[in-house]
């Protein structure tokens, strides 16, 4: 029977099959700073969480108008973060090689030292075996932005006004939010938890709607309004969207 030397058989066990354990430092560096972001693709949306040493910081974007905060965060939440990466070998996770042009998508970027770690999925896909892995550290970021987001998310009304009685009348902030409904002759109104910042504004109101025929929104999209609206970190804002008396939409922005 034919033997092999160990170090031939230890070599052999290297190159066929590598550690799957991650690489990163068991213990947390002590200057470890995170980045958690999203990219919409085409669409002109983008949100990114980052921290380092004790600040979190959140934006939230469409365009040129931002929301967000900066709050604090301890470390024992940086630790749980981190732990999450190192247990779903954040550092071994690989992407398909297929390109998805224009595709939305995350990206996690760990720094500590003259190290970084960095996966982005805008434009492709993750690859097969890693994407369970690569969810739980998703979620986990969401899971923590929307705990601190919380604390300063302030309610905001959207009143479609009764005057647009008998329009189907949608209302868009930012391409995140929107408010829409057949307006009857009591108006109609929605409230959204927004975050302090800079929002765009889009209302439109469609005559004769019929949700069967979607091609014809186009052409009788004969009202409407848009503007920035700035939100502060005071309650009470609401928005009134009405019919002038031009037979345009106007945008009234008070507390």
């Amino acid at each position: 029977m034919q033997s092999f030397p160990k170090t031939v058989l230890f070599v052999f066990f290297v190159l066929f099959f590598p550690s799957c354990s991650s690489a990163m430092p068991k213990e947390m560096p002590s200057d470890l700073s995170l980045k958690f972001g999203r990219d919409g693709g085409m669409n002109p949306t983008r949100e990114e969480l980052m921290i380092k040493n004790d600040t979190l910081t959140y934006q939230t974007s469409f365009f040129n108008n931002a929301a967000g905060f900066t709050t604090t965060i301890n470390r024992d939440e940086i630790q749980s973060l981190y732990q999450v990466l190192r247990n779903n070998k954040f550092d071994k996770i690989k992407l398909a090689q297929e390109m998805m042009y224009d595709k939305e998508g995350e990206y996690v970027r760990a720094q500590w030292g003259g190290e970084q770690v960095y996966l982005g999925t805008s434009g492709a896909e993750v690859a097969k075996g890693w994407q369970e892995e690569w969810k739980k550290i998703v979620s986990t970021f969401d899971a923590l932005i929307e705990t601190k987001a919380k604390n300063f998310r302030k309610p905001f009304t959207v009143v479609l006004d009764k005057s647009l009685a008998g329009q189907y009348t949608v209302v868009t902030l930012s391409e995140n939010y929107q408010c829409r409904s057949q307006v009857t002759e009591a108006g109609f109104s929605c409230t959204f938890q927004l975050l302090p910042g800079k929002y765009h504004a889009n209302a439109y109101a469609i005559r004769n709607y019929n949700p069967k025929e979607y091609e014809e929104w186009f052409e009788i999209q004969e009202r409407r309004s848009e503007g920035d609206l700035v939100l502060d970190t005071q309650s009470g804002f609401k928005l009134t969207v009405r019919l002038a008396v031009e037979n345009k939409l106007t945008l009234e922005l008070a507390r």
